[in-house]
């Protein structure tokens, strides 16, 4: 299986991420058997008392980290303690682009029919109040300075 597409990258190189699954995988186990160990009462010393439930948490978190395949969730991990999931927010950019095209594209529609049709068609044009204009410039402002990124209405 190539992947030819730089979309699947993975964050980890095949050979890193089996061996962290395997390492983390071995230590959550060992962790386990260790807690069961203590719950048969075949060890003496507590699992508390060698404070192994926070170590069993993390190997438990590496082990999911490593198990999960991100690619074919569609998400890339490009930062490490806050995630990134880029492709998502590319996703919602390029179907901003797409509506916006598409309602483009059916205004360019309307104003040929309109001009091949060869009447005079009006429309009531409504005046923005003062307010509208000005929220309606503010958020051009904003739209425009911040165009690298993509935002949602919700």
């Amino acid at each position: 299986m190539t992947e030819n597409n730089d979309d699947q990258e993975e964050p980890f190189p095949e050979n890193t991420r089996k061996i962290g699954f395997c390492v983390s995988l071995i230590f959550s186990l060992a962790f386990i058997a260790y807690y069961l160990a203590f719950i048969f009462h075949c060890v003496t010393t507590s699992p508390k008392d060698l404070e192994l439930s926070n170590l069993l948490l993390f190997s438990a978190a590496s082990f999911l980290f490593f198990a999960i395949p991100w690619h074919k969730l569609g998400l890339s991990l490009k930062k490490f303690g806050l995630l990134e999931f880029e492709r998502k927010l590319e996703g919602q950019s390029v179907e901003h682009i797409t509506d916006i095209s598409a309602l483009e594209n059916k205004i360019a529609k309307l104003e040929a029919a309109i001009a091949a049709s060869g009447r005079q068609i009006q429309v009531s044009a409504i005046q923005p109040t003062s307010e509208e204009q000005e929220i309606r410039d503010l958020i051009v402002k904003f739209l425009t300075d911040f165009e690298q990124w993509s935002f949602s209405p919700s």
